[in-house]
């Protein structure tokens, strides 16, 4: 819903900082299979083209579909979770990245803004912006005291937001 967004941000900040690497949870689009090639749509298509474009094949990797195990230590094993989402409503990727304590940018789209107070438990991009997310992802690895911080106020955030208990006394 926004993966062209952070491959425009990906393609500059690797002149900055080479080894950056993105990972992708869903479909894996370099699965090279007459089958997956054949159900590509038009989006998926546009992503390889970028990825070619912009020469990022070393810099991506796309996870594949995930289970609960696999998707927690692809999360753990992340500096930083961005969700550069076009349109978002309550994104559970979110919630589970501010329960883990992960540095956090996010686009400021949908829901998106009731979860992360920019500049206090994450940061958020305008969501057409590739040079928004470019700065605040800059700005996250030069400034890894304060994103760890924030990162720790949406944690405890999350796990105020995300209580069984507390929310199931609110429907009573």
């Amino acid at each position: 819903k926004g993966l062209h967004v952070a491959l425009d941000a990906i393609h500059i900040l690797k002149t900055i900082y080479p080894n950056i690497h993105l990972y992708v949870a869903g479909e894996n689009l370099f699965k090279p299979d007459v089958l997956s090639c054949l159900r590509r749509g038009s989006y998926a298509k546009h992503i390889l083209s970028l990825i070619k474009t912009y020469n990022l094949s070393d810099h991506i990797t796309f996870l594949g579909i995930l289970d609960e195990e696999a998707m927690l230590h692809a999360y753990l094993q992340c500096e930083i979770y961005v969700l550069p989402s076009l349109i978002e409503n309550s994104s559970n990727s979110l919630g589970e990245a501010m329960l883990l304590g992960m540095p956090i940018i996010a686009s400021g789209v949908g829901g998106t803004p009731d979860f992360i107070r920019s500049n206090e438990t994450g940061l958020l991009f305008n969501h057409y912006d590739h040079h928004d997310l470019l700065s605040k992802m800059i700005y996250a690895f030069s400034k890894p005291d304060v994103i760890d911080h924030m990162a720790d106020q949406a944690r405890e955030k999350a796990l105020t937001l995300f209580d069984l208990n507390h929310n199931l006394s609110q429907l009573k």
